[in-house]
């Protein structure tokens, strides 16, 4: 009988991975997948509250999140009877090097011009690394959660794209030149809609590179609407930081295509740097200009 026990443990948590396998806790499934979805789109949902910048109730939205997730994670058995439940993220390298860079910021307040300032801009800091640290618990316990929000942030990227397409094509229907910089949707201001752009597009790679059918075709679409998006926006920074993302792809598939070659490896790879080389060639090479858009 003790052994019939130990084995259903053994069932349900597979000590040293953190996998759970309780196939008897349907509600559990549904509370993370609620959380997941919440950290996808509490950005976008929470209100600006009339506020000068509409970053101050993101954040506090954000770290409230954070506590309810924690509590809920607190009294999760499987959690606390896992060898890894809470301590993985800070035994693999990106765990390591995020908590080092958490650290490191504490060195600012030793040269701070201005202590509320600093203690504001580390409570951000702290906020993004507890959102991340919680995120990585959930993930851990069944990759549906990623493909959970890599079709969520996916769509997201879609709408933050179609945005930018919507505002500029208005204005060119009503003959004036569309400004980019008071493009902002639901974010404080351009450049945040560009980072907001910018940071979904590993979601949309991770469909592209390793799901099939109608989440590929989401990948794919959602990878060619950013590329549009981000050139239209004009934001130098995130040019240079589109590439390095693209050189990363591009050698992540060339890893796995020397690793293991397969026909849908190859087209994967082979799509992706088609889906390149069109969205830049159909983008003017002086960039963005306004007058001649008009005529």
């Amino acid at each position: 009988m003790r052994k019939d026990q130990q084995y259903k443990k053994s069932k349900q948590v597979k000590r040293g991975t953190g996998v759970v396998q309780n196939k008897k806790a349907p509600a559990l499934n549904i509370f993370y997948g609620f959380f997941i979805l919440a950290y996808a789109l509490i950005t976008v949902i929470t209100p600006n509250l009339n506020t000068f910048d509409s970053n101050g109730p993101k954040f506090l939205s954000l770290a409230m999140l954070n506590l309810l997730a924690f509590s809920f994670l607190l009294t999760r058995k499987e959690l606390r009877n896992s060898d890894d439940g809470f301590f993985l993220f800070f035994r693999n390298r990106i765990g390591i090097a995020y908590a080092l860079l958490l650290l490191l910021s504490l060195l600012s307040f030793f040269k701070a011009l201005n202590i509320y300032e600093s203690i504001l801009h580390f409570s951000k800091i702290f906020t993004i690394f507890s959102a991340a640290y919680l995120v990585s618990i959930i993930l851990r316990r069944d990759k549906f959660y990623l493909n959970l929000a890599a079709i969520t942030l996916s769509l997201l990227l879609i709408v933050d794209g179609f945005t930018v397409f919507y505002h500029i094509a208005g204005n060119l229907m009503e003959g004036t030149a569309p400004t980019i910089y008071y493009i902002k949707s639901v974010y404080s201001n351009k450049n945040i809609l560009a980072a907001a752009i910018f940071v979904k597009i590993p979601f949309a790679l991770w469909l592209l590179a390793f799901d099939k059918g109608a989440k590929k075709v989401l990948g794919i679409v959602a990878f060619f609407v950013a590329l549009i998006a981000i050139l239209f926006m004009t934001s130098r920074a995130f040019y240079i930081g589109y590439i390095v993302i693209v050189i990363a792809y591009v050698i992540f598939m060339i890893i796995r295509l020397s690793r293991n070659m397969s026909i849908r490896r190859l087209s994967v790879l082979v799509t992706g740097i088609i889906l390149m080389v069109v969205g830049i060639s159909i983008f003017p090479e002086d960039g963005y200009d306004a007058d001649t858009l008009i005529k």
